[in-house]
């Protein structure tokens, strides 16, 4: 009897030593489950303060580059969007300036030869303050889905009709009266080989659309590349809203040549 009654001691003492090992295994575990949640946590803030800090210094040397240079009245914008229009750079003024876009004086679309947006523009200010607040303003913004670069052109001594001159395109500057078409032109590629002025004219007033009345000027065919089999032409209208309903009614539509019963598929834009 008093053999059963130490086995049954015995066992009992084993059991309530597995008990207090499993409780203590089970302590340690959670104490490093929390030490190493504590460890994370203090990592990520660690890694978040170390990437603000290097965005501030980012921001802060941008920042500094632009300060010491000589600032101009000449604004360039490069790395826009093909889609974009003076509306654009325009809002950049109004968010950087008390004075908003009356501050700008004009504002030139850089094209190439072909006559085609290659995502640069250039603003002339009505000061050398105004332009350093856009240029730190704007740089690195985005317009479009695009990061921009907004920095100055020319230089202080600068004569800005000479300079803003040698940017405009002559196709956008009417011959009557020297005021531009940019905003109020569109341009419509895809036209067969061969179309004229005359021919192009009848195609849009049919559809009632007229462009500007008196001006010599105003269907010009632009020029293309090498072997190229589609026209490309510039059609200035009287006003903006007008150029771009032109664009809404004529883009991605089917010209048909019926003569050779061919069709050719319009792209139409505005031009600024």
């Amino acid at each position: 009897m008093a053999s059963a009654r130490q086995l049954v001691s015995v066992i009992s003492r084993q059991r309530l030593s597995v008990q207090a090992i499993n409780t203590c295994q089970r302590s340690m575990h959670t104490s490093a489950v929390r030490l190493n949640s504590s460890l994370n946590e203090t990592q990520k803030k660690n890694f978040a303060e170390v990437l603000t800090d290097k965005f501030i210094g980012q921001v802060q040397g941008q920042g500094n580059k632009f300060r010491n240079v000589e600032p101009t009245r000449f604004v360039r914008i490069d790395n826009l969007p093909v889609t974009a229009t003076s509306e654009d750079v325009y809002k950049l003024a109004r968010e950087a300036l008390p004075q908003g876009d009356k501050s700008i004086i004009e504002a030139i679309f850089c094209r190439t030869y072909g006559f085609k947006f290659y995502g640069r523009c250039v603003m002339l200010m009505k000061s050398a303050e105004d332009a350093r607040r856009v240029v730190e303003y704007g740089n690195r913004r985005s317009v479009g889905g695009n990061t921009i670069k907004v920095s100055y052109t020319g230089s202080e001594n600068s004569d800005p009709n000479t300079l803003m001159s040698s940017l405009r395109q002559p196709e956008l500057t009417s011959i009557t009266d020297s005021t531009s078409a940019s905003g109020r032109s569109v341009t419509i590629v895809g036209l067969p080989w061969g179309t004229r002025p005359d021919h192009l004219l009848g195609y849009l007033r049919g559809r009632n659309f007229f462009p500007v009345e008196g001006a010599p000027d105003n269907v010009l065919l632009l020029k293309t590349k090498e072997h190229s089999s589609v026209a490309k032409y510039l059609v200035k209208f009287d006003s903006e809203s007008e150029a771009w309903r032109c664009v809404r009614a004529l883009h991605n539509t089917i010209f048909v040549l019926k003569d050779r019963n061919e069709k050719f598929k319009l792209s139409v834009s505005v031009v600024y």
